[in-house]
């Protein structure tokens, strides 16, 4: 089964608001706790998040690439 470029773009965008998601609510739990770093479960998330990214970025080029040689 091979994704469409355009249904990996759309999971990419998802990603991408996960990852701003994660990173606000790190920031602001941070702020009210009084904590000088994020805690440790948003850092593993945001993580997780990027790994996911990056195999959705890597996906995407082997799309195209699928594309172009059809």
């Amino acid at each position: 089964m091979t994704l469409s470029v355009q249904s990996i773009l759309d999971r990419l965008d998802w990603i991408k608001i996960a990852i701003e998601t994660a990173q606000e609510c790190g920031n602001h739990d941070r702020k009210l706790s009084g904590e000088k770093v994020m805690n440790g479960h948003y850092l593993k998330a945001l993580q997780e998040l990027h790994a996911v990214q990056k195999q959705l970025e890597n996906l995407l080029e082997r799309a195209k690439a699928q594309e172009a040689d059809q």
